[in-house]
């Protein structure tokens, strides 16, 4: 099979795009999030902040500049594209059926869940085409490309650094028994969180973005505390209850524990983080605290919120809304043509009902038949480097498993796709060159 020319990379790009930015004039000038206006409101501001990636903020910075957020959202809509066709190309580069890797690629260019991403104002949107060339770039063994994309993983997510680690590792460990060869991608993994340190603790505060408020830093513990409060409210010390009910009461933190998500206990009428005021030392001295008393509640916790990762249930938030949310900005949804929004709008919701939610917005399905096909591919040939453009899905597993479980398709864009287009490389035969 001979590899995609870049002719045929051009227009399969093209041919990608064009769905995508149908999305992009239905949903003109892109769907705002409450998080996405937040950003908006950083950047009309000047003041930045922390919470979110700065370097989405200065994307959404250059969307304002040119006059409408909607030329950025079509600028993303055909970086995804072209995003998509990287890993496609490579596919087929590997031994992957080229008309096959085609109809994928179509499949996933016209899925309702792919089009309303990729025309939302999210940092997952960047995240995941930055993860897209990462995986494109470690399926062809370029380490010089991949640490460049690795570098884009780490500054657009928190967590990133977890998603760049992984692929870099397993880049390394295919490389082995040559162990000259596997040092140095294993080696460039281990930088990845001191990366990410530097840049929220040196750059960022060097350029002027301010550090999180302490309500945002702590909720991760916050979410712990509702579990310790739900297993035994009597195990929770009254020095520690002192604190925690500057926040809520005592029954905001016992029934408004869901391992899920923390948004069924920040979402309780009355409930306020911000009452907490600037106690983050305080409050993870309590936290460690108890986490020594209740240490098996904390583990049950932990791994309810990682298992949902894993979970192919459709009993899910779907947290994508196709509009602009209220705002005191002006933003507002003005579709290019209000009939092709209506006919999306149609697919979008066809798509979210019955068994076609499980599939087209939750990835733990695709995820696990990816897993499968393309282990026991890298099994029965003895090709551990089949499974490595897959690290990067499996380190976004790790990385929103320990902060935020919501896994539709918001959150595991980047692990849900990918599974999807390294499908066809479990029935190819792996050339020599990678």
């Amino acid at each position: 099979m001979r590899p995609v020319s870049r002719r045929e990379r051009l227009g399969w790009t093209l041919a990608a795009a064009a769905p995508l930015l149908l999305w992009t004039a239905a949903a003109w000038p892109g769907f705002f999030s409450q998080d996405s206006i937040d950003q908006w409101g950083q950047v009309v501001s000047g003041r930045w902040v922390d919470v979110h990636p700065p370097a989405h903020t200065a994307l959404l910075a250059l969307g304002w500049k040119l006059g409408s957020p909607g030329w950025l959202a079509a600028a993303q809509a055909v970086a995804l594209a072209a995003g998509m066709v990287a890993v496609a190309a490579e596919s087929v580069r590997a031994g992957a059926s080229k008309r096959l890797m085609a109809a994928v690629l179509g499949a996933a260019a016209l899925a309702p869940s792919v089009g309303a991403v990729a025309a939302t104002h999210w940092k997952d949107v960047p995240f995941t085409v930055a993860g897209l060339f990462f995986a494109a770039a470690l399926l062809r063994g370029s380490l010089g490309r991949a640490m460049a994309f690795a570098v884009a993983l780490v500054v657009l997510r928190q967590n990133g650094f977890v998603v760049a680690a992984a692929g870099l590792f397993a880049l390394g460990m295919a490389r082995l028994p040559d162990r000259r060869a596997a040092l140095r991608p294993a080696g460039f993994a281990l930088t990845m969180p001191a990366l990410w340190l530097a840049a929220r603790f040196v750059l960022y505060p060097a350029v002027g973005v301010a550090p999180a408020p302490p309500s945002v830093v702590i909720q991760p513990l916050l979410h712990d505390f509702a579990a310790f409060v739900r297993a035994d409210p009597k195990a929770v010390l009254e020095p520690t209850w002192a604190v925690l009910e500057r926040a809520g009461t005592r029954r905001d933190w016992h029934a408004g524990y869901d391992c899920r998500s923390l948004h069924q206990l920040l979402n309780r009428d009355g409930f306020d983080p911000a009452g907490l005021g600037d106690a983050t030392a305080q409050i993870r001295g309590l936290w460690a605290r108890q986490l020594r008393r209740q240490p098996d509640v904390f583990v049950r916790h932990r791994l309810c919120t990682a298992g949902l990762a894993f979970d192919p249930r459709d009993d899910w938030t779907l947290t994508l809304s196709p509009t602009v949310e209220d705002n005191r900005f002006g933003l507002a949804h003005t579709p290019l043509h209000q009939r092709l929004y209506d006919a999306q709008f149609s697919a979008l919701e066809w798509s979210r009902t019955a068994w076609r939610r499980a599939w087209f917005w939750r990835s733990p399905r695709w995820m696990g038949l990816a897993l499968l096909l393309l282990g026991t591919a890298a099994v029965r040939r003895r090709e551990a480097r089949l499974l490595v453009p897959l690290a990067p899905a499996l380190g976004q597993v790790a990385a929103v498993a320990l902060a935020n479980p919501a896994w539709d398709a918001r959150y595991c864009a980047l692990a849900g796709l990918l599974s999807v287009l390294l499908l066809p490389l479990a029935a190819s035969r792996l050339r020599p060159d990678g």
